[in-house]
């Protein structure tokens, strides 16, 4: 079931991949790997004695029961996807890795730790053909810089945030801005486990930005623990569809309970109280505890007593959910289910409290290229409900970039909040984009407004930069900003000048000069 899982998410993730089953098993195994390798470097960077808890207790390394304990941290480490080892004698393997992890000095890894070991393992030619390819740091460090003025009052969301790139610059700026307005300790940890928040569909790339996270948060951690503050908190970064097109939301999240299927020939259900839903720290503490008791064939139900879960309605509800829980663990079918439904219900309970900047990187795939159980769904959200579907002869170049940047404004941006992507350079001028940057996005007969100024900040052409291997295509950056629900609204088209980029990739400091668009498109 986890390899099937993560089967369907990188689908999602990454379009139609190519592979024999034999290769997807490789892939599977190496992802697997590198999930427990960025586990126990972040546990080793924290103080934890991996080696002695390997020898003692193996499994609990991919459980992070112990890390738990000792940090607070919830959402790091935990029992997912990649925890198969443990069902399957592989005790021996963890301990020998935890030995050769041990005899390095983790306590000041490098910020991009996760990146590197990711591009270690999977080799240049694989990613080509995965189409996954990372933004460099000093692009999102200059992104970071444009779009968030207030760091300490702006809550930031990356949609897509792969390996953490953008999350990992996101909270550094938040962390820089405290220090400065000399922030008590535990009043920062408590703002920037709200303040930074990432989603992405890929199992393995969430294993990344959770450590870049809270590598880059650490500071605040840190500094929360030693003025004696409990520093327990919820890492905000969630395996999620950030376009929901994986479920019908609306039918999901009802006024008071969120119901989940799990899919199965009974038609069992998951139900969990809106209310706690949204208060992630109690909810991802509450599943953690539940799925280790359940692993362990110990009483669940204690973790409700354990997490402060008083009232009487959420109890109720929660008592029968821990209960089919329990029921689909003996029956084999896992109780991954308490992962997953932690992860899914995120974006949508995300876009119930909308967020003040979305940064970051969309998914760079042309539509033909998607899992075709999405694409005719991608498709009708891009001509019915948005009408940035250019058609006729562009059909066969249009791509997901668009449609991720107009649905993340609208399911996620409070009006007059501002975006930037980092979009393929054809968004500039190219016939298939041509629609999307009208600004005006909503097709005829779809209720509401959704209309945005791309005169916010004048938009980056990356294309001359040298040397210019860190995207598979030239790429620009665009930004936005929602000019609000206001049925009258008017967008304001893409148009006019781009700041042309010049200099060495991963300079700071770059040569701007502004060039004309030229609109390569078709009128209307």
């Amino acid at each position: 079931m986890k390899r099937q899982l993560w089967n369907d998410l990188l689908r999602a993730a990454l379009g139609e991949v190519a592979g024999t089953p034999s290769e997807m098993d490789h892939l599977f195994v190496r992802h697997t790997y590198l999930s427990m390798v960025i586990g126990m470097v972040v546990q080793a960077s924290f103080g934890v004695d991996i080696r002695r808890i390997a020898e003692n207790d193996p499994a609990d390394l991919l459980r992070g029961a112990s890390f738990r304990s000792a940090t607070g941290l919830q959402g790091v480490i935990e029992s997912d996807f990649f925890a198969w080892p443990t069902e399957v004698g592989g005790g021996s393997l963890i301990r020998a890795l935890a030995r050769r992890i041990a005899r390095f000095d983790w306590q000041r890894p490098p910020s991009d730790i996760a990146s590197i070991l990711y591009e270690t393992v999977i080799p240049p030619a694989e990613r080509r053909t995965l189409g996954e390819y990372y933004t460099p740091e000093w692009l999102a460090r200059a992104m970071v810089s444009e779009l968030v003025d207030d760091p300490l009052g702006q809550r930031v969301l990356d949609p897509a945030c792969g390996s953490g790139t953008f999350v990992a610059e996101a909270v550094n700026h938040f962390i820089r801005a405290s220090d400065s307005a000399g922030l008590e300790p535990k009043q920062a940890l408590d703002r920037l486990a709200t303040a930074v928040t990432g989603i992405d569909v890929h199992p393995v790339a969430v294993h990344l930005a959770r450590s870049a996270w809270v590598l880059a948060a650490r500071p605040a951690i840190e500094a929360a623990t030693a003025s004696g503050y409990d520093a327990s908190v919820a890492v905000p970064i969630y395996l999620g569809d950030a376009l929901q097109l994986r479920f019908r939301s609306g039918d999901m999240f009802a006024e008071y309970n969120v119901t989940i299927q799990v899919g199965d020939d009974q038609n069992t259900e998951l139900v969990f109280p809106v209310s706690l839903v949204e208060r992630p720290n109690d909810f991802d503490s509450l599943m953690d505890h539940v799925a280790d008791a359940i692993e362990l064939g110990e009483d669940p139900l204690y973790a409700l007593d354990d997490n402060g879960i008083t009232d009487p309605g959420e109890r109720a509800t929660l008592e029968s959910t821990i209960a089919t829980l329990q029921s689909l663990h003996t029956d084999g079918r896992d109780h991954i289910w308490a992962y997953y439904t932690r992860n899914l219900v995120r974006p949508v309970a995300l876009a119930r409290g909308k967020v003040d900047v979305i940064v970051g990187n969309p998914p760079w795939l042309n539509y033909n290229q998607t899992a075709n159980t999405l694409r005719s769904e991608l498709r009708r959200q891009s001509s019915d409900v948005y009408g940035i579907w250019a058609g006729g002869r562009y059909a066969t170049h249009q791509d997901v970039a668009g449609l991720f940047f107009t649905r993340s404004v609208d399911l996620y941006l409070k009006p007059g909040g501002v975006i930037g992507m980092v979009m393929p350079h054809s968004a500039l001028q190219a016939g298939q984009y041509s629609k999307w940057r009208t600004g005006q996005w909503r097709a005829s007969g779809s209720t509401g407004t959704l209309a945005v100024d791309f005169d916010l900040k004048t938009a980056w052409d990356l294309e001359g930069l040298t040397p210019n291997t860190f995207f598979p295509i030239p790429a620009s950056v665009v930004f936005a900003t929602w000019v609000g629900p206001d049925p009258a609204a008017k967008g304001h088209p893409l148009r006019g000048s781009v700041e042309h980029w010049l200099g060495p990739a991963g300079s700071a400091q770059v040569t701007r000069s502004l060039v004309p668009i030229t609109d390569t498109s078709v009128a209307g």
